[in-house]
């Protein structure tokens, strides 16, 4: 660029909407525009004159590093950067060209922290409305679910009772009493089974990790705790 014409540039680039700096390849700041000054309330270039040591737990240079030698001509990333007021969302345009020789590195950020505050907040609200369809999900088939408690939890009291009565009487066979144990072990399971399911359903699942599994056993998972209210509207499920 002829000294005239790099003039022009550094006008057109005051006059960005964004933040805009030119860094070599050492990433030593070359050139800031008004506005990345005005955030820093200094000349950016002057004063701070490396890029990332305003702070030193700032990764943004091993980014803007990686691009440099990614040979990229242009990127862009979402990154949220450090400021003397806090940290703010920034969307940058990385570009990378040659000046009198030399490798250079374009940056322009755009702050869009207004958007990803209301991003969060979406999402937040997404959360919490998931959250109170499946609670109230789970008042509409409390019923249900009470039912399938109480059927194996008969089983259990209805077993015991036989072997009290029995024992009463006199000695009871081994088999006898292992067949009756078996039977309440199997009612008790059933009912950890969909306490466990109703735990899983009720809970904020938000922040854990996705895996990989079988759709089959969702399915079962959560008709452990759904046949009764498949059973109250005529539904056969095979």
């Amino acid at each position: 660029l002829t000294e005239q014409n790099r003039q022009v540039v550094e006008g057109v680039l005051h006059s960005v909407p964004g933040m805009v700096s030119c860094v070599d390849h050492q990433l030593n700041y070359v050139w800031t525009n008004k506005k990345l000054d005005d955030r820093f309330g200094v000349k950016v270039s002057n004063k701070i004159k490396t890029l990332g040591a305003y702070s030193m737990n700032d990764q943004f240079p091993e980014l803007v590093k990686k691009f440099i030698q990614s040979g990229k001509e242009m990127d862009h990333i979402e990154y949220e950067m450090m400021f003397p007021d806090g940290p703010c969302w920034m969307m940058v345009f990385l570009s990378n060209y040659q000046e009198y020789g030399e490798g250079r590195v374009l940056i322009v950020a755009y702050d869009i922290q207004s958007t990803k505050l209301a991003e969060a907040e979406l999402e937040k609200q997404r959360s919490i409305s998931m959250e109170s369809a499946k609670l109230a999900t789970l008042g509409e088939m409390s019923a249900g679910i009470a039912h399938e408690i109480n059927n194996p939890l008969a089983v259990m009291m209805g077993r015991a009772d036989m072997m009290i009565g029995e024992l009463k009487k006199g000695p009871v066979s081994t088999e006898l009493l292992i067949s009756n144990l078996e039977k309440i072990v199997k009612s008790s399971e059933r009912i950890a089974k969909i306490v466990k399911g109703l735990k899983t359903f009720s809970r904020n699942g938000d922040k854990d990790e996705l895996q990989t599994v079988r759709v089959e056993n969702m399915i079962h998972d959560v008709f452990d705790f759904t046949r009764e209210r498949f059973k109250h509207n005529s539904i056969d499920l095979r």
